[in-house]
């Protein structure tokens, strides 16, 4: 009998193998999708809620780093579902569902079935990809449109119609008015069509980039000039965005094998890190070798990356996120055998894992911190970095801390020093503090004058 129902449940899943792994995949981002926002997703979660669709564009797109197709889709999906954690996170993770379909697609076509569905399996739970599936932020969006941009690519070489290059050059264009990141990408893309002499499709591709950056070109001179602002006026500001420094590159291969979770003691958590990395990155470097147009994919962007970074600070790894689609590619191809492909994807489910299941690797904990503080009480911090705070609690006015002096301190007063350093402001140091706490790297201080 028993022999009878695992021969049944083995068929079962042998006929639904695709469809098990993305109700996998999509079960696994559900978990702690309620988690407390941190601030650039409150910050999405404010614009989509006080602006209209023309205010996105001229009023806050302005001042943004960022082009405006993310918000726009935002403000539309938020309008009917709301602007709940799930509600906001959930774009993400269908998002983060299309992109692995598309590369299971890709191998498809390219190979065959077995190491398609191993692509899609390494893609989806690599647990960067978990992590950034649970966010509201325009990274993942990026990633699915440029997976479509790939699998266009490589089925316009044998089915060579005006309809594919089309769809290969609008998801191009998309992906650079939701992510500016993503013309690194759309350079290799090209760079592969002009090697190849497909010019017909590389002129169809160039035409639709360059539409794109034409009509965002106003707003995108904008928010350089006003980036370069910020750069002189904020000193550290430059690190957040990330410069060229050794760490910054280390970090990229690092974080794409093991994803955002970190732990003392450092040391412990760079040699396991390490040695989880160099396994990755040896069959990946392997699967590049069969597959070269992958490699093209993975490190022209990377390195055009690099040379951006030393004009203008953008080195930081999540903005490299739809590089995880050559790398999953590549895995699914570098692996020789099913003792190889099984140690990868147990490794990827290990980590992952750890980020979901685990409280402490999760999200800055706004939700908890924004609890704690009595109602009518007076808060200072940067007003421009606490939309998580007023997210949960509407009835707290946070004033600047750039005006507190020990003339105009009240007697007794919360501050939450959150991103205060970046400006050089310490002020609150000069005043007695009476209870400090700590939700996952948000800070409430109860001070006394």
């Amino acid at each position: 009998m028993f022999s009878t129902m695992g021969q049944f449940f083995k068929s079962i899943a042998q006929k639904y193998q695709i469809q098990l792994v993305f109700a996998g995949a999509f079960i696994i981002r559900l978990i702690g999708l309620n988690q407390s926002l941190w601030l650039d997703e409150a910050t999405t979660a404010r614009v989509v809620k006080e602006y209209t669709m023309i205010g996105l564009i001229r009023q806050f797109s302005q001042f943004d780093f960022h082009p405006p197709l993310y918000y726009i889709c935002m403000k539309i999906w938020t309008a009917v579902v709301g602007y709940s954690e799930i509600a906001l996170r959930m774009p993400s993770v269908i998002f983060s569902l299309i992109a692995g379909y598309f590369i299971y697609r890709t191998v498809l076509y390219l190979k065959n079935k077995r190491t398609a569905l191993w692509a899609a399996l390494f893609f989806l739970c690599n647990p960067l990809i978990v992590y950034y599936s649970q966010e509201a932020r325009m990274y993942m969006l990026t990633v699915c449109l440029l997976s479509m941009a790939t699998y266009f690519l490589f089925i316009d070489e044998k089915q060579s119609r005006l309809s594919i290059k089309i769809y290969m050059g609008v998801c191009l264009a998309a992906s650079f008015a939701v992510f500016y990141g993503s013309i690194f990408y759309s350079a290799s893309v090209l760079l592969i069509l002009l090697v190849r002499r497909r010019f017909h499709t590389l002129f169809v591709a160039l035409l639709f980039i360059i539409l794109a950056i034409v009509i965002l070109s106003p707003l995108t001179i904008s928010q350089y000039m006003h980036s370069q602002t910020a750069l002189t006026s904020i000193a550290l500001w430059s690190n957040v965005l990330g410069t060229v420094t050794l760490k910054n590159i280390l970090l990229i291969p690092l974080k794409f094998a093991v994803g955002r979770i970190s732990f003392e003691p450092k040391w412990l958590y760079w040699l396991l890190g390490g040695f989880w990395s160099i396994a990755v990155w040896f069959i990946v470097l392997k699967g590049f070798l069969v597959q070269k147009s992958f490699a093209v994919l993975c490190v022209m962007p990377l390195l055009l990356g690099i040379i951006f970074s030393f004009f203008s600070p953008l080195l930081t790894y999540f903005r490299f996120l739809y590089l995880l689609i050559p790398i999953s590619i590549a895995l699914a191809y570098g692996v020789t055998n099913k003792k190889h492909a099984y140690s990868m994807l147990i490794g990827f489910v290990f980590f992952s894992g750890l980020y979901v299941l685990v409280a402490r690797f999760h999200r800055e904990n706004w939700k908890d911190a924004a609890r704690v503080v009595p109602s009518h009480s007076i808060v200072y911090g940067v007003p421009s970095s606490m939309d998580a705070l007023t997210y949960y609690r509407s009835d707290i006015k946070v004033n600047n801390i750039r005006t507190l002096t020990m003339q105009n301190a009240p007697k007794t007063f919360i501050v939450f020093p959150y991103t205060s350093e970046l400006y050089g402001i310490n002020t609150y140091t000069q005043f007695r503090v009476i209870r400090s706490q700590d939700y996952r790297g948000v800070i409430v201080l109860t001070i006394s004058r």
